[in-house]
């Protein structure tokens, strides 16, 4: 049995994944259908992912992997996958997770466009989004040297301090613009925001 459920900024997975401190309630479903919580840690018991020279390496709750493969996906969310495989008794070989993770993608999450000067583009929409953006962005196996120039939009009812505020240790340069429809923020709103009480910071427009 694999639930993902979200309240607020934060993904709850029962058997397979654990990113926050699991409510009650969803401990409570998990015993009353009989599913395990498998939880990510360095526990036993527990299942863990990180990034090594040439790829990154999946701790199991009883198996582990070692993958030669550079993924563009989150891998707080490759290692929830293979968490749940293993749970259901079918993780695959690394050689086979590398295979599978070689060109996948998620087109807005952390998603790469190789041109004369790299592009990232990602959806991140509120300020723990934003904040994981900016240190995904800042990890050794995404830097680049050179400035950093960030265009940004949000709708009215985002926290744009929130935002800016996690993003502003990333940013060189804020290119700020409209969005549009019934939730429509200005560019004027994050320009104000960008300035405010931060003289001589990055320049905005």
């Amino acid at each position: 049995f694999f639930f993902q459920a979200k309240d607020g900024i934060r993904d709850y997975k029962v058997t397979g994944v654990q990113t926050c401190a699991l409510p009650i309630w969803l401990l409570e479903v998990a015993e009353g259908i009989g599913a395990r919580v498998v939880r990510r840690g360095s526990e036993a018991g527990q299942f863990s992912q990180r990034e090594v020279v040439d790829g990154f390496e999946f701790a199991g709750v009883a198996t582990a992997r070692t993958c030669h493969v550079r993924t563009g996906l989150i891998l707080d969310n490759v290692g929830t996958a293979l968490a749940a495989l293993e749970a259901a008794g079918c993780l695959p070989s690394a050689e086979v997770i590398a295979a599978g993770l070689a060109g996948a993608a998620v087109p807005g999450r952390l998603q790469r466009i190789d041109a004369e000067v790299p592009i990232h583009v990602d959806v991140a929409h509120n300020p723990h989004g934003a904040a994981f953006l900016a240190a995904q962005l800042g990890a050794p196996a995404r830097a680049v040297p050179g400035r950093t120039h960030l265009v940004l939009a949000t709708y009215a009812d985002k926290d744009a301090e929130g935002i800016v505020a996690a993003l502003r240790p990333l940013t060189d340069r804020w290119w700020l613009a409209d969005t549009q429809g019934a939730r429509a923020g200005s560019a004027a709103r994050l320009l104000a925001i960008v300035r405010a009480g931060h003289a001589g910071d990055a320049p905005a427009s």
